[in-house]
């Protein structure tokens, strides 16, 4: 070799030896760029963030908590402002350690906004460089590449995640954990093999849905890369080897029978709910700034799981054209030469890739194989756990997935997966596309410009942009805020602890910073006492409420408006002038009703412990718990001596008339006939001891469907109960 062919490879080695060319710079760039657009305002860091009103109030709020509880020395867990007087268990993600400890950090020197749209633009950042960098050294293409990154990290998937759950942006880590696993295996490494499981471990903890969806894919890609080895060859005996694949596959069909017959499934409400369905891959997303129109009536009508997070699936028409494209060349008998050893580059720079010694020069056709198959797995795996195909019941991989992981339910997430194998196969068909025209330079880099505009175009959702103020707050917030230090509010609607409008509570908490009784936890026994103060124009509500310590009010009649709540199920028209005396109004605003609590703090608060559902406030403030079977009633006295009282409630059969039985701590009151219309109950004189007294309520009437009872489409009722009354004689 002549010292200019030295010189010219001494160069090419230089060259590859650096992770970042001058074209990749740009490609960065671009990359950074659209994160900041894409996800504006977060670049802006300080007051806004790209959000949407829900769970993000809830994690903002979360992570103002931990700072302001350090500040002011308060035990983080459980919060001691929310759910007074019981107080409320903090979830940090459990899960999900390494994200959480990295939102901890980085709180600890900035606010929750800052620390919030860092790691968002952080994490579309890493999806994206990720999965370029994983392509590329498949494909060697860095055309290819480009393509791939923006497909993977500007999926509809991402883009509709990252302004409800942050938590589910931490995706880069897949495109990583696929190269170390295919490395340690073609290399027989053990090093990579336990830096391979490194990243799956820290996959995992950033976010545990990851960790078993990578795991699947990984399972599903290495059964696949082994059968498309075909094995059996290697087996001498000519009848094992056709035995194999029958024995193979009547072993997973007995392991599925023995899983289906040996394990009754729990509840799978969630699974059919939060699982995809075939045509959310391929109809542009609700949202979508170019399509949407043509499909956001037909999505938004067919929100199976209520999210539309949950449902935006969207593969692209240009990624899917791509696909076809590179799959249409896999299969082809001879590909060309340098298609299939991938051992040019692309870019024109003079194969400053040709070298690397860690590209894969063998069976990459088999590995993208694998991929498509693998992407087909998650398609399957993404939806619900049955389905019926000519009047059969079809049971599908996430029926057997919810054996194994009861908790797991939102299988739509799977469609990572299928977004991941999209990503790739779009990016060879973009290497098939380069090397069969023949292009200039320019020609090439204006290409993968069009094609990538083209994919942002159809993802893109539409402007004005999602944007979530965390500065600004309300004029009866402010009010709130001025109020003495030992104030407790009570937020009225009283919502149910998961609605989207109770975060929207405790986010504004962190305007006003007084004390909530709002935030009583589901399955407690604070939960219980929440369903009996719903109506706030019940005389004894501002009692029950003192006896919680709430000495403000603040009721929102816009709210009442909305209906479609958990209790709250239809527009109120809110009465300023039904509520009661005790709750003297001290402020109005344009749209909130401010009082102070003068009541005592009640003497004996019932709640629902037994038998009854979530309870439902009708139209006219009317409160009714329904009830199937025994409902107990829990009427718990702070008196310091028994007290003779009188107990009044009402009642209602659900659809024709029965009769109504209870009793007082086992003391049988009688019988009386249940009408179809409300009538009241009383049981006169009888003793209510200090502490825990249970009254027992059996009806007998027909029990039928009772619509719009939050939590279910109906329920079967056999009585309605209004909130129980106890009068001292």
């Amino acid at each position: 070799m002549n010292d200019s062919g030295r010189d010219k490879e001494g160069k090419n080695k230089t060259k590859k030896q650096g992770l970042i060319s001058r074209l990749e710079a740009i490609v960065f760039l671009a990359y950074a760029g659209i994160v900041a657009l894409m996800t504006w305002p977060a670049v802006t860091l300080t007051s806004r963030t790209y959000a949407q009103k829900g769970d993000p109030m809830g994690a903002l709020w979360t992570w103002w908590w931990l700072r302001y509880s350090a500040a002011h020395h308060l035990a983080a867990n459980p919060v001691s402002i929310v759910g007074v007087p019981n107080g409320y268990a903090l979830n940090l993600y459990s899960h999900d350690i390494l994200f959480t400890g990295s939102m901890k950090a980085l709180l600890l020197a900035t606010t929750e906004t800052i620390a919030y749209n860092i790691l968002l633009l952080v994490f579309f950042f890493f999806a994206a460089v990720s999965m370029y960098y994983f392509v590329r050294w498949l494909t060697k293409s860095r055309a290819g590449a480009t393509v791939a990154g923006f497909i993977f990290a500007f999926s509809p998937y991402m883009l509709m995640q990252g302004k409800e759950h942050t938590g589910l942006l931490t995706v880069g880590w897949i495109p990583l954990f696929f190269y170390l696993l295919i490395r340690a295996f073609k290399e027989r490494s053990v090093l990579l093999g336990a830096l391979c499981g490194v990243v799956f471990a820290v996959l995992t903890l950033f976010n545990y849905h990851y960790g078993l969806i990578a795991g699947v894919m990984a399972v599903v890609f290495g059964i696949t890369v082994w059968m498309l080895g075909r094995p059996w060859r290697k087996i001498s005996s000519r009848a094992v080897r056709r035995a194999l694949p029958a024995a193979v596959i009547v072993a997973v069909v007995a392991g599925i029978a023995v899983l289906v017959i040996a394990r009754k499934p729990t509840d799978m409400t969630g699974s059919y709910l939060y699982s995809a369905r075939p045509w959310e891959y391929f109809l542009p997303h609700a949202e979508g700034m170019l399509l949407g129109w043509m499909t956001s009536g037909f999505i938004t009508s067919h929100l199976h799981g209520g999210f539309l997070s949950e449902s935006s699936l969207f593969l692209g028409f240009v990624p899917l054209i791509l696909v076809v494209y590179a799959l249409v060349n896999l299969f082809r008998r001879q590909p060309p030469r340098q298609i299939e050893s991938l051992e040019s580059d692309d870019t024109g720079e003079a194969g400053a890739d040709a070298d690397d010694a860690d590209a894969p020069r063998a069976g990459v056709r088999r590995l993208l194989l694998a991929f498509a198959v693998t992407g087909v797995a998650c398609f399957l795996m993404s939806m619900p756990p049955t389905t019926r195909l000519l009047g059969l019941k079809i049971y599908l991989p996430s029926y057997l997935m919810h054996l194994v992981t009861p908790p797991v339910r939102a299988w739509a997430r799977f469609g990572l997966g299928v977004f991941f194998s999209v990503a790739l196969l779009a990016g060879y068909g973009v290497v098939v596309l380069m090397k069969r025209v023949r292009w200039s330079r320019a020609a090439k880099v204006a290409a993968v410009a069009v094609i990538s505009a083209l994919v942002l175009l159809e993802f893109a959702i539409i402007p004005p942009f999602h944007s979530l103020n965390t500065a600004s707050t309300t004029d009866y917030y402010a009010w709130l805020k001025n109020r003495p230090a030992d104030t407790v509010v009570a937020m009225y609607p009283f919502f149910y602890s998961d609605d989207f409008a109770n975060y929207s509570y405790m986010f504004e908490q962190r305007h006003h910073q007084k004390k909530m009784a709002n935030g009583a936890q589901i399955d407690t026994g604070a939960e219980n006492t929440r369903q009996i103060v719903l109506d706030i124009t019940n005389p004894s509500t501002p009692g029950i409420l003192k006896r919680l310590g709430v000495n403000t009010v603040l009721a929102i009649p816009s709210l009442y408006e909305e209906g479609n709540h958990m209790n709250y199920v239809d527009p109120i028209k809110f009465d300023a002038g039904a509520v009661p005396s005790t709750l003297k109004e001290v402020k109005k605003f344009d749209d909130c009703f401010a009082y102070i609590n003068t009541a005592p703090p009640a003497e004996f608060v019932p709640s629902f412990i037994a038998g009854a559902y979530q309870s439902v406030l009708s139209r006219d403030g009317k409160t009714w718990h329904p009830g199937a079977g025994d409902v107990t009633v829990d009427i718990r006295s702070y008196a310091s001596v028994p007290a003779l009282c009188d107990i009044r409630f009402q009642a209602v059969a659900p659809q024709s008339r029965g009769t109504i039985r209870f009793s007082l701590n086992g003391r049988d009151s009688g019988t009386r006939d249940l009408q179809a219309w409300p009538s009241e109950f009383i049981i006169k004189g009888v003793t209510i001891r200090p502490g825990s007294n249970l009254l027992s309520v059996r009806a007998d009437a027909p029990s039928a469907a009772v619509p719009q009872v939050p939590g279910a489409t109906s329920i079967n009722a056999d009585v309605l109960l209004g909130d129980v009354s106890v009068t001292r004689l």
